[in-house]
C-alpha cells in the first residue's frame, strides 16, 4: 500500500525501488528521490542496503536544497561504503565549507569529469580563494576541465590578486587551447608581477 500511495505500484523488489530512485535522481526530482530512499531505509535489513538508501537520501536532500539533511544522511553511513566524492563535495560546498569541498571534488574530477562536478569545483575554488591549489591540480589533470572553466579560474585568480596562480593556470591552459584571452590574462599577471618583457611576449602570443 505504501508503494502504491507513492505511485510505485510496479515495484516488486528492493532492486526495482533502487532503480526508480536513481531514475528520479537523474530527473532532478529531489523529493521523489528522498521519498524512495526513505522507503528503502525503512525496510533495509543489512548495512549494505542501509548505506545504499542513505546515499540515495543524501542525493535527494541535496537536490531539494536541504544540504544539512544530506550531511546527516552521509554521517549515518556504516563506514563500509565511502560516499560518492561528487556528492560529498557538493554537500560541503552547499554548507559553505568550500575549502573542505575541494578534496572530494578533485577526486571526483580525476575519476571522471561531469558538468555537475565542474561547476561546483570552480565555485569552490573561487569561494575558497585557493587558486594555488587549483593551479597545482590543473598541472596534473588539466584535461578534466573545459576551456571556459579554466578561463574563469584564471580570470578570477587575476581579479583576486593571485597573479602567480593566474600565470600558472594560463600557461597550462594555453598549451592545450591556444586561446588568445588566456594569453592576454597571462600577460596581465606577468605585468603585475613586474616581469614586463615576458608580459610583452605573451601579448604577442595573444595577437598572433
Amino acid at each position: 500500500k505504501t508503494l502504491r500511495d507513492a505511485g510505485l505500484d510496479a515495484v516488486r523488489s528492493p532492486e526495482d525501488l533502487v532503480k526508480l530512485g536513481y531514475e528520479a535522481l537523474e530527473e532532478g526530482d529531489g523529493e521523489k528521490t528522498s521519498q524512495i530512499a526513505m522507503l528503502l531505509l525503512r525496510h533495509a535489513q543489512e548495512d549494505t542496503a542501509r548505506d545504499e538508501a542513505l546515499h540515495l537520501l543524501a542525493w535527494g536532500r541535496l537536490l531539494a536544497d536541504e544540504p544539512g539533511q544530506a550531511r546527516e544522511a552521509l554521517d549515518r553511513l556504516s563506514g563500509q561504503r565511502e560516499p560518492d566524492p561528487a556528492l560529498e563535495g557538493a554537500v560541503l560546498l552547499a554548507l559553505g565549507r568550500a575549502t573542505l569541498s575541494l578534496d572530494p571534488l578533485e577526486r571526483a574530477l580525476a575519476a571522471g569529469p561531469s558538468a555537475f562536478v565542474t561547476k561546483r569545483y570552480v565555485d569552490a575554488v573561487i569561494q575558497s580563494g585557493d587558486y594555488g591549489r587549483a593551479a597545482r591540480f590543473l598541472a596534473e589533470h588539466g584535461e578534466v576541465l573545459p576551456t571556459s572553466s579554466v578561463s574563469r579560474l584564471q580570470a578570477s585568480a587575476l581579479q583576486a590578486g593571485d597573479f602567480m596562480a593566474a600565470l600558472t593556470i594560463g600557461e597550462r591552459a594555453f598549451e592545450e587551447t591556444g586561446e588568445p584571452l588566456t594569453a592576454f590574462n597571462a600577460a596581465c599577471a606577468l605585468a603585475r608581477l613586474g616581469r614586463a618583457d615576458e608580459a610583452l611576449g605573451w601579448l604577442e602570443r595573444a595577437l598572433d
